[in-house]
């Protein structure tokens, strides 16, 4: 299989399945030695990983879209939300409104992601497991992204964008980049409130080595493949997916 099999050329349908590759894409041998399932390899180690967004027009551009949108969103929405939500979560267990974690941003390199408080306080940052520690209203804004907001503020300060691979936790960064390969060149774009893995229905954390295999592979062809469309079409697929009017899990072929 070569690279452009994997990374389509034409434009990206984030409407259509995603499929694995074929065998000859997965490292047997040093699975085994890690005792983890097989490492897909997005693309050669030595080949050069290009994106659209290395040109100063487009990465202006994309800069443009974020300050408009963040702004209008704030302006709009987070204004009288956040005092309503404020009132709410205080109401509904002890603690800060905002919950604060610092995750990486573009190039590696650290930022504090902001998002609505929605577990009990001290109760820990990784919920995967633990959903008795989410509170009742956390439960209600995780399930419609709403705890996501606040990072509109990240967004307008330029450490992330409306869309792009979603920040994940830092020690779980340093996890998957020891399991796949390529999994660094992530790192090449700011991390998004919403991306194509999210529009495409991967939402929160996991430990699975092979949905984390899926949610690399969207997120590299979103960097090689970034145009203003494509961003407007994962907003809009984002939503329609938060909103209920999509099916938000698409099962994957390789999946029983």
């Amino acid at each position: 299989m070569s690279l452009n099999s994997l990374i389509p050329v034409n434009d990206i349908d984030i409407t259509a399945p995603l499929t694995h590759p074929e065998n000859e894409f997965y490292a047997e041998e040093k699975a085994t030695q890690l005792q983890v399932s097989p490492v897909i390899y997005i693309q050669p180690v030595n080949s050069p990983f290009l994106s659209p967004l290395e040109y100063s027009l487009n990465s202006s551009i994309k800069r443009v879209i974020d300050i408009a949108g963040s702004l209008l969103f704030i302006l709009t929405i987070l204004s009288w939300l956040t005092p309503l939500l404020a009132i709410i979560i205080k109401l509904n267990s002890k603690g800060q409104v905002f919950f604060f974690q610092q995750r990486h941003k573009k190039d590696g390199q650290t930022f504090t992601c902001i998002k609505f408080r929605s577990m009990y306080q001290n109760a820990g940052h990784n919920t995967e497991h633990y959903d008795h520690l989410i509170t009742p209203v956390g439960k209600i804004i995780r399930k419609y992204h709403i705890d996501e907001l606040p990072q509109l503020i990240n967004v307008l300060l330029g450490d992330m964008s409306l869309v792009g691979p979603r920040p994940y936790m830092i020690s779980e960064n340093e996890n998957f980049e020891k399991l796949l390969k390529n999994y660094r060149f992530r790192h090449l774009v700011k991390p998004g409130i919403t991306g194509l893995a999210q529009s495409k229905g991967f939402f929160g954390t996991t430990s699975n080595i092979e949905k984390m295999e899926d949610r690399l592979e969207y997120d590299l062809q979103y960097i090689q493949k970034w145009s203003f469309f494509l961003d407007i079409k994962i907003m809009m697929n984002t939503f329609l997916i938060t909103t209920g009017l999509r099916k938000k899990y698409i099962p994957l072929e390789t999946e029983v």
